[in-house]
């Protein structure tokens, strides 16, 4: 029987911790905790239908099949005629092609906020000179699309097991060699012991203003962060949050519901 099914539920904030003691049979790569705008999901991946349905029974939720990337609709995304990034697989690594399989990971290209922050990647310049953090890495896009513009240091963590291990996976897919240090951990709790000239971040609003001030010492001096996944009603209280940790707020984009913020230290 095949294990290509996920089951999973809303939750409450505070009951992470619970639903660990209730799912403990379950291995760190196949539960995982996902935080969406003002939402809290708890899921169990790559599981048989038959799990995911005795579990929708006991705890209520939703399963469902995950479908293979071979299978899901081709993503293209061009990037001004210099770069392209696609889920399409390429026979061996290309200097100008993203492969990015759409996987379990968040993060293909094709959604607004990952797009917005490619773009802006493309038109920065000094890229060979640059130390970039990617902050809260899913699929590993930024990271990689960082180390393909020439950045000579890329450092990518996530709180998700399963998202570094995918970051990983397609570093090797469109690398001959390993070179971006990738780490689990939790935005606040992992240690960070240096500065950098770009922080890359696709993170809902809430953390980007929670966490505004320790974006602030993780930049250089003049350093740069790229932050999206904010909604435009949550735009506001966002950029008040960035000025109030003395970040200069550079640029605002936005793309139908979503916005991107670029800052300057």
């Amino acid at each position: 029987m095949k294990n290509n099914h996920v089951w999973f539920r809303s939750m409450a904030s505070t009951e992470e911790e619970l639903w660990k003691e209730r799912l403990v049979e379950w291995s760190s790569d196949r539960l995982v905790f996902l935080q969406s705008n003002r939402s809290f999901f708890v899921h169990v991946y790559a599981i048989s239908s038959a799990k995911a349905q005795s579990l929708k029974r006991k705890w209520g939720g939703t399963c469902r099949e995950i479908k293979p990337y071979e299978t899901s609709p081709e993503i293209e995304l061009n990037l001004f005629g210099k770069f392209k990034v696609q889920s399409r697989e390429i026979s061996q690594p290309h200097p100008k092609i993203l492969w990015v399989p759409a996987e379990m990971a968040f993060g293909t290209g094709d959604h607004p906020t990952t797009a917005m922050i490619l773009r802006q990647m493309i038109r920065e310049k000094g890229w060979q000179q640059a130390e970039t953090l990617d902050i809260g890495c899913g699929s590993g896009i930024l990271a990689l699309m960082a180390r393909k513009l020439g950045c000579r240091k890329v450092f990518g963590f996530d709180n998700d097991p399963a998202c570094v291990r995918i970051s990983k996976t397609n570093e090797e897919r469109n690398f001959e060699a390993p070179a971006i240090r990738w780490k689990q951990g939790a935005l606040g709790k992992i240690k960070i012991k240096k500065s950098y000239d770009y922080l890359l971040a696709n993170l809902y609003s809430g953390l980007l203003q929670e966490y505004a001030h320790e974006f602030k010492g993780l930049l250089k001096p003049q350093g740069k962060m790229i932050c999206s996944g904010i909604l435009r009603i949550d735009l506001p209280p966002t950029i008040r949050a960035f000025k109030k940790a003395g970040l200069q707020v550079k640029q605002i984009q936005t793309k139908g519901k979503w916005s991107m913020v670029i800052l300057q230290k």
